[in-house]
C-alpha cells in the first residue's frame, strides 16, 4: 500500500460536534495572546520553576504533580494542604480516588494512569491535563501552587478511546484519538475552543492499520504533529509488530508523516514518509529522516530543505532544542533494540549546532528511561516513579550525572 494513501484532511469549515460541557464551565474565558512551545510531555515549565508528572510509590498507585523551583535541588509535591503525606499506606489500595485512598485529598494526586502520556502542560500562566472522569475524559487545569483544581470541560464524553495525545495552542485545544473497532482503525484529530468546548471540529482523520500520532508541537511558526502506520496496511500481532505498533520506530515497517495545521485545514509539510522526529527553531523546521539517517532543516519562509547531517545508519532519534543547541536522542532506538533483545545500548544526546556543526556527544550509564524535554539549563530524564535531569553546564566538562529530583515521600 502506498504511503497516504487512505489519510484524509478535513477542514476547519466542517460542522462542529457538540460535547458535554459542565454548568458553568462556557463563560471561563482563557487569553490566546500566549503562544507556547507545548508539546506532549510528562515536564513542562513556567517562569518560576519546572512541573512534571512520576508514577506513586514505584508504579503501584497513580500519578503525581511535582514542582521543582528554577533553581531547587529537589522537586515537592504540588500540594498546598497542611499535614498531607503524599502517600497512600493502605494495603490493597488501587489509589483510584475512594474514601478509603489516603490520597484523596491530596492536591498533587491524579487518578488516571493514562496523563502520564498525554502530560501536562503549562498554557496561559496556568497548568493543564487530561484525567478521566465519570462523564469521560475531561481537561483540567491546576493553579501553580495546586490549591485550585478545576474542569474546564469535557472533551471526549462517549470515550470514544483514550485520548492519545493533546497540546493548547491560541486559545484551542487539540487532541488525537484511534479508534480500534474490529481492528479497522482509525485516528481522529480534534479541534475545540478552550472559551467554548461546545465548539469542536473533527480536522484530520487518517485510516490505517497501527496508526498513531508521535508528537504535537505548537510554535510561533505554526501547530506540526507527526504520525505513524504500517506500510502493509495490514493489522499484524507478532511481537515485532506490537512493539512497533506502541513505539512507532520501526522504520522498514512503517510510514512517519509530518503535517501542519493552518486556518486553511492540514498540510503534509514535507513530501517524505521517513521523518521521526521534529521541532522548529528560529524559523527553521527540523527534522530527521529515518530513511537515510540524516537530519534536515527546511526554511519555512522560502521553503528552501539543506541537510545538515548524517548520521550513524538505521539508527533512529528524537530531537530537543534549546537557544543554543539542537539535540539527538537515540532513546528511540535504544528502547527498540532492547526492547526486541537486540542488545542493549546506552542513551546518548548527540549535540549539534543549529547548522548541523558536530559539538559533542554524550553517552549516559543506563540504557533504560527516556529524556522528556528540557530547556538552557537541563534535560530531563524519566524512568517510571523517578526523575533526573542532567545540568547542561557540565556538558564541557564531561559529567554525565543524572540527578535526582523527584520529591521523597518517605521522610
Amino acid at each position: 500500500m502506498r504511503c497516504g494513501s487512505k489519510v484524509k484532511t478535513i477542514f476547519f469549515s466542517a460542522m462542529a460536534v457538540g460535547i458535554l460541557m459542565l454548568s458553568g464551565c462556557s463563560s471561563k474565558k482563557i487569553s490566546t495572546t500566549s503562544v507556547t512551545d507545548a508539546s506532549y510531555r510528562v515536564m513542562t515549565k513556567t517562569e518560576d520553576g519546572y512541573y512534571f508528572l512520576d508514577y506513586i510509590q514505584e508504579g503501584k498507585g497513580r500519578l503525581m504533580i511535582n514542582y521543582l523551583p528554577t533553581d531547587g535541588d529537589k522537586a515537592v509535591p504540588l500540594c498546598n494542604k497542611a499535614n498531607c503525606k503524599h502517600r497512600c499506606d493502605v494495603e490493597g489500595c488501587v489509589h483510584d480516588g475512594r474514601d478509603t485512598c489516603e490520597l484523596k485529598d491530596c492536591d498533587a494526586h491524579i487518578t488516571d494512569y493514562n496523563s502520564y502520556d498525554t502530560g501536562i502542560l503549562s498554557y496561559d500562566g496556568k497548568l493543564y491535563f487530561i484525567m478521566l472522569t465519570k462523564d469521560g475524559q475531561g481537561l483540567y487545569t491546576v493553579s501553580a501552587d495546586g490549591a485550585k483544581r478545576e474542569l474546564v470541560g469535557i472533551v471526549d464524553e462517549n470515550r470514544q478511546a483514550d485520548i492519545d495525545k493533546f497540546t493548547l495552542y491560541k486559545g484551542y485545544m487539540y487532541y488525537s484519538i484511534r479508534d480500534y473497532k474490529n481492528k479497522t482503525e482509525s485516528l481522529y484529530i480534534y479541534k475545540v475552543n478552550l472559551n467554548d468546548m461546545t465548539d469542536k471540529t473533527q480536522v484530520f482523520q487518517a485510516d490505517n492499520a497501527h496508526v498513531g500520532v508521535i508528537d504535537m508541537r505548537g510554535y510561533e511558526e505554526g501547530l506540526f504533529f507527526n504520525i505513524a502506520y504500517l506500510r502493509t496496511g495490514e493489522y499484524v500481532e507478532d511481537i515485532d509488530a506490537s512493539v512497533a505498533y506502541r513505539w512507532k520506530i520501526n522504520r522498514t515497517k512503517y510510514c512517519h508523516e509530518l503535517y501542519q495545521i493552518a486556518d486553511g485545514g492540514v498540510e503534509k509539510v514535507i513530501d517524505r514518509d521517513d521523518i521521526m522526529g521534529f521541532l522548529v527553531n528560529d524559523g527553521w523546521l527540523y527534522y530527521y529522516a529515518v530513511g537515510d539517517s540524516s537530519l534536515y532543516r527546511y526554511d519555512l519562509k522560502t521553503d528552501v530543505t539543506e541537510k545538515i547531517y548524517k548520521a550513524q545508519d538505521n539508527t533512529i532519534y528524537s530531537l530537543w532544542s534549546d537557544s543554543n543547541y539542537i539535540y539527538l536522542d537515540n532513546e528511540p532506538y535504544v528502547r527498540y533494540c532492547t526492547i526486541l533483545r537486540y542488545g542493549e545500548y546506552p542513551l546518548a544526546l548527540t549535540v549539534l549546532e543549529k547548522d548541523g556543526t558536530f559539538v559533542k556527544n554524550i553517552e549516559f550509564n543506563t540504557s533504560r528511561g527516556r529524556f522528556v524535554g528540557g530547556d538552557d539549563k537541563y534535560m530531563f530524564y524519566n524512568y517510571f516513579d523517578t526523575t533526573r535531569v542532567y545540568d547542561k553546564s557540565s556538558m564541557d566538562s564531561g559529567v554525565t550525572e543524572l540527578r535526582n529530583v523527584s520529591a521523597c515521600l518517605d521522610e
